[in-house]
């Protein structure tokens, strides 16, 4: 439009937009390079930016023919460098966008994969504590569960009378050592009682001649 009509008195604010579209333009292109992905290839990054150079430069001469007076030879560079310097420069930033969004791509592929690595991980972790959990409550029910209950239910049958409750539990710590004396009181005392029935039935029978048959049985209080 500023080629077209050069006398007209909007051409002052359109090339003052124009610089300000060309400083935006700079501004983006510096943040473009700043925060170009890291290993990622810079080769069509670099062509784009030569295109925009070349672009850039023919705009100048533009503008030096304008300033110059040379108006036709203005209008010629638009239509012999400026634009299809500027078709260029789409092309290539298409293909920039292109490589820019297969690599987001990528970049999110890798994201959801290790995404999904991580769950598997806590999964198992999850289910091995789960196993570890169940085989330590296994552990204390057969270990110190079951014989307390036995231990109890036994004790409970020393006061009714009742020794032949089993208590099965054989280990070598505090609760093993306390069943095997709970096993020891319950055959000592069933013996003895037996021997005790078997000399006052002898005795019952006129037979005051008969002895304990296991002495050893009879120790402490029992004597």
């Amino acid at each position: 439009d500023v080629l077209l009509i050069p006398n007209d008195p909007a051409n002052p604010q359109l090339i003052a937009e124009m610089k300000d579209a060309l400083g935006g333009l700079e501004v983006s292109l510096n943040n473009l390079v700043d925060t170009w992905p890291k290993g990622m290839d810079r080769e069509m990054l670099n062509i784009y930016l030569d295109t925009v150079e070349s672009w850039y430069n023919d705009l100048k001469e533009i503008e030096a023919a304008y300033n110059a007076g040379q108006i036709q030879k203005a209008i010629n560079l638009v239509q012999s460098k400026c634009t299809p310097a500027l078709q260029e420069m789409v092309g290539h930033a298409k293909s920039l966008d292109n490589q820019l969004v297969a690599q987001k791509n990528k970049v999110a592929e890798s994201i959801a994969s290790r995404t999904k690595m991580i769950v598997i991980a806590l999964v198992v972790v999850m289910i091995i504590a789960a196993i570890a959990i169940s085989f330590m409550i296994r552990v204390i029910i057969v270990n110190v569960i079951r014989p307390t209950v036995q231990v109890r239910d036994a004790l409970v049958g020393f006061s009714k009378g009742n020794m032949s409750i089993e208590v099965d539990y054989h280990h070598s710590n505090e609760l093993g050592q306390m069943c095997d004396a709970l096993r020891d009181s319950q055959s000592m005392l069933k013996n003895a009682m037996t021997d005790n029935y078997e000399i006052l039935n002898d005795m019952a029978h006129g037979d005051f001649t008969v002895s304990f048959k296991n002495e050893d049985l009879f120790v402490g209080d029992l004597v």
